[in-house]
């Protein structure tokens, strides 16, 4: 500082600090009111040393202060970045605990759901299963009875043609016996009247004889 004053009274320029390219311009308002109002003291030669040493010494601690205050100021507003940069970073966490939170139990609803359904579907599947089984179960059972009823109708049916049968053999058996006993009635009808006959010529036979004794 003692340096830049020395180059103020000796007419050199002071260093700024370099200016950084698309920054926002700042106004001191003191600083700028300051230099504005700033009298500096006349002397045989110039400006009084002494007096421009002293205004120098104040614009300085005007610049440091408001530079301690920017530096402040940026200490705070960093601090404030990173306290706020780090609150996004937990609310981030947060929000994506919550989103990882809210996409399990999504997952987990899903499976819930999903074994639900398997279990739903699989109950259907069974019940299906067992209608299946006992309808059949049902039509084997009709189709016993419908075979039974028409083994039975087909036996009681056999059972009328073998009566019906028995009855035509009975028949014809006792025709065939009525005609053979007729045959044996004419048979023994003419036997019995040749023996008639037979024994009418035995008899006219003896009386011949008896005659033909007598005439001798």
């Amino acid at each position: 500082m003692e340096e830049q004053s020395k180059a103020i009274v000796e007419g050199k320029p002071l260093e700024y600090p370099e200016i950084v390219q698309d920054t926002v311009e700042v106004e001191f308002p003191e600083i700028t009111d300051f230099v504005r109002n700033m009298k500096l003291k006349s002397g045989i030669f110039g400006f009084q040393k002494e007096d421009v040493y002293e205004k120098m010494q104040q614009l300085n601690k005007m610049y440091q202060s408001r530079a301690q205050q920017m530096r402040d100021q940026n200490r705070g507003q960093l601090k404030q970045m990173r306290r706020q940069q780090q609150e996004e970073i937990e609310d981030m966490k947060a929000r994506l605990a919550a989103e990882r939170a809210q996409e399990q139990q999504k997952l987990a609803e899903e499976r819930e759901k999903q074994e639900a359904e398997r279990a739903e579907l699989q109950a259907q599947m069974e019940k299906e299963r067992a209608e299946l089984k006992e309808q059949a179960e049902k039509e084997q059972r009709v189709l016993k009875e419908k075979f039974d009823a028409e083994q039975k109708e087909a036996y009681e049916k056999m059972q009328e043609q073998i009566a019906a049968a028995r009855v035509e053999i009975r028949r014809e058996m006792q025709a065939q016996m009525q005609e053979k006993a007729d045959q044996q009635k004419r048979e023994l009808t003419m036997i019995s009247e040749e023996l008639e006959r037979l024994n009418e010529r035995f008899l006219l036979l003896k009386t011949r004889i008896g005659e033909l004794v007598e005439q001798e």
